[in-house]
């Protein structure tokens, strides 16, 4: 009577052993996700913040009266000031360029603003932006890919657009590792587009 008893309670006991060791290896493995993804979230909020900063660092070089402006005053400290940001426009309410400067060579400028015009204007929705609100588009045309930050604000009783072309292979070549550095031999990181690229 003693023997199958004592069966009887091992098997119990291990039952409720292997029930609370399965609940304890999901919750490693839940507070292993949750603790990855609040890195995660850190490390996007970092690159937001170091966008941001870059815009409104460019965008307070530009004077709302003068398009002009963007060649002779920000142009010439872009690469020091604004690393990130490869080319700046401002519009005007119909959405036509007042101003423009590219840091690339003609060639480069002349093909970007085409494309500008031609594809990513229509994109920005520029009549629904709200004025003072930073907004971000980051998008594949002619499969290159594009990151613009765009802003309205009030000029002369009008509204008039800043916008800023980053170049992503900076950010990704020269930001990332530099974000990424305290975590090197700690983590893998796999960056990828939208279309899993």
């Amino acid at each position: 009577v003693l023997l199958p008893a004592i069966a009887i309670a091992t098997g119990i006991l291990g039952y409720y052993t292997w029930v609370s060791a399965s609940g304890f290896a999901r919750l490693g493995e839940q507070t292993i996700a949750d603790s990855t993804l609040l890195l995660v979230r850190e490390k996007v909020e970092s690159i937001e913040r170091y966008v941001i900063t870059q815009d409104n660092l460019a965008f307070g070089l530009v004077e709302l009266a003068d398009g002009t402006s963007i060649e002779s005053k920000w142009l010439p400290v872009a690469e020091q000031v604004t690393p990130s940001i490869h080319a700046l426009l401002l519009l005007d309410d119909a959405g036509e360029v007042l101003g423009y400067a590219n840091r690339g060579n003609e060639r480069e400028a002349a093909r970007f603003l085409k494309v500008f015009e031609e594809r990513m204007l229509g994109e920005l929705e520029l009549q629904r932006l709200t004025v003072g609100r930073l907004k971000h588009l980051h998008q594949s045309f002619g499969n290159k890919s594009y990151l613009l930050s765009y802003e309205a604000r009030r000029h002369a009783g009008r509204r008039v657009y800043l916008v800023a072309h980053h170049d992503t292979e900076y950010i990704v070549e020269e930001e990332f590792p530099r974000l990424f550095a305290t975590e090197e031999g700690k983590r893998q990181y796999n960056v990828v587009s939208d279309d899993n690229r």
